[in-house]
């Protein structure tokens, strides 16, 4: 059992070498974490800006719509700019990823007293969890899969990793003459929650596995069909006559995002958890702060 002024030690000593203690101190610095984030916002504000040439950004739309490690297997070469861009921006993440493993190692708190109070252990929780979430969104680019923005008709199928596919039986849609002859700007502005209940707009569908029925669901209007790991959305409805020959009740197309990633709880509760951590930790600052 732990009495109080017993010191708890959670620091791990990587060796005795003066060298490689400088090297921890030099990753670990502060000025090295400023340094990365002031060069990662302008990196991001340089992808913000090649967002506005059209060709950049329907690029970019690519490949958000799928998990980026397939995108860099198998579109980046024919993208060398926006490949670059997005290299660049992975490395400076995972340095700064290592500059705070790094401070996890070499922090004051890494040594804790009793006595000194939660202050300490708040502030290394907060640098574990922070940690945990860069992971976390690392793990968002490798595992699983995300097909986003399909444009489907009822009676359509579409191909998904593993041998799956997904076949859109039917397309419920309360606001199909705004579709018709409202632009997006319009429809915006018209579609409010008085308008439209969501509950009257949804799709059903099936997923066949090797041509067997594997799976089948409903998913509406901000209510996405979940099973597990897998998630089915509905991001809205487009007119048919845009998008192919129009058929007899088939008046509205859906569009969709399959995705299946098991980390996905996961990583938004360690999201939750270090937001929590640092209205903790400031919480105690300020409590100190009053105190002294």
């Amino acid at each position: 059992m732990v009495t109080a002024g017993e010191e708890i030690t959670f620091s791990v000593v990587p060796g005795r070498s003066p060298r490689w203690g400088l090297l921890m101190g030099r990753l670990s610095s502060l000025t090295l974490c400023f340094t990365l984030m002031i060069i990662l916002a302008l990196w991001l504000c340089i992808g913000i800006l090649l967002t506005y040439h059209p060709a950049a950004a329907r690029i970019i739309k690519g490949m958000n719509d799928q998990l980026i490690l397939s995108w860099l297997l198998t579109t980046a070469i024919a993208h060398p700019l926006v490949s670059t861009w997005l290299l660049v921006l992975l490395i400076l993440s995972g340095m700064l990823l290592l500059n705070l493993i790094c401070c996890c190692f070499t922090l004051p708190g890494l040594r804790i007293r009793l006595k000194s109070g939660l202050r300490p252990l708040l502030l290394l929780m907060l640098h574990v969890l922070a940690g945990l979430v860069m992971i976390g969104h690392g793990a968002h680019m490798v595992v699983g899969f995300k097909s986003a923005d399909m444009k489907l008709q009822p009676g359509q199928n579409a191909m998904l990793p593993g041998g799956r596919t997904i076949h859109l039986k039917s397309v419920e849609c309360s606001y199909v003459p705004l579709l018709q002859t409202a632009d997006r700007q319009q429809r915006r502005r018209l579609l409010t929650r008085d308008r439209v209940k969501l509950k009257d707009n949804y799709i059903d569908f099936t997923v066949l596995k090797d041509g067997t029925l594997a799976d089948s669901g409903r998913a509406y209007l901000l209510g996405p069909f979940r099973r597990g790991s897998f998630r089915v959305t509905l991001n809205g409805f487009f007119p048919v006559h845009e998008f192919g020959p129009s058929h007899s009740g088939r008046i509205a197309g859906a569009v969709i995002t399959v995705a299946d990633n098991p980390l996905h709880e996961i990583f938004f509760c360690l999201y939750a958890a270090m937001l929590f951590c640092f209205l903790a930790y400031w919480i105690v600052v300020e409590i100190d702060a009053k105190r002294k």
